[in-house]
């Protein structure tokens, strides 16, 4: 009986001295925190004039007259118009006539040409991209309702270019456009989801070309009066993405 009391004793022992050699641990504890920060779109957003035949020229001058705009976060900011001059009339013959480039008033006050454009900037900062379309509303005619039947507008040499800090993905520029009464809109300039934000342009031609490519032409079946002849063309710039192609 001594025997077995005391080796039961030295084995509850044992166990005793094997666990007072354990130490004990609490659990790590988490806890997480958050990060926020939130943008929103420029109240008054810059609209930089940009030299269409050198958009690194800083200062730019400006386009003489300047157009008004429309405005806005997703804004069409210039618009050349298309001045075509005065001409003697050929009977017989069709007339190929080309638009004056456009007036510039240079930053030091002086006078020069640039080519004719257009100018959009996109301060949505939403990358939802847009679509720049023009379309002529009617014939060319006069006062008295005098149609250039047949005449159209053809834009060549139409390249893309941007303000030096504009650093995202370029539109999409067409190359060339007939614009032709009737016929309704034709793209000019895209920009795909993700592209276009900040200011662009599409010049039509460069220092060489930029009076010779705004063309007007009319048939030598049409009749001409000499009177003045007028017709507007509307530029839309729409919140559609482009689809990658013009």
């Amino acid at each position: 009986m001594k025997l077995r009391k005391l080796a039961t004793l030295m084995t509850i022992a044992g166990i005793t001295l094997s666990f007072a050699g354990v130490k004990s641990f609490a659990a790590d504890q988490e806890l997480k925190s958050q990060a926020k920060v939130v943008f929103t779109a420029p109240i008054d957003p810059d609209k930089p004039i940009i030299d269409p035949a050198d958009p690194n020229n800083q200062p730019p001058g400006k386009p003489d007259p300047e157009s008004p705009g429309t405005g806005g976060l997703l804004s069409i900011d210039h618009v050349s118009n298309f001045d075509f001059e005065t001409h003697e009339i050929k009977i017989g013959q069709t007339m190929d006539f080309f638009a004056l480039p456009q007036a510039w008033l240079e930053d030091d006050g002086t006078s020069s040409t640039k080519p004719n454009y257009v100018q959009v900037s996109d301060n949505r900062l939403t990358g939802e991209g847009w679509t720049l379309s023009v379309a002529q509303d009617g014939d060319l005619k006069t006062a008295d309702n005098k149609i250039l039947t047949g005449a159209q507008i053809t834009v060549s040499n139409i390249e893309g270019v941007t303000a030096p800090s504009t650093l995202v993905q370029l539109p999409l520029v067409a190359s060339q456009r007939i614009i032709t009464p009737g016929v309704g809109s034709q793209i000019m300039m895209s920009a795909e989801k993700d592209k276009g934000q900040g200011t662009h342009v599409a010049r039509f031609g460069d220092n060489t070309t930029k009076g010779s490519s705004v063309k007007l032409t009319i048939p030598n079946t049409t009749t001409v009066y000499a009177k003045t002849y007028t017709a507007n063309l509307t530029w839309t710039l729409s919140d559609t993405p482009g689809t990658g192609t013009i």
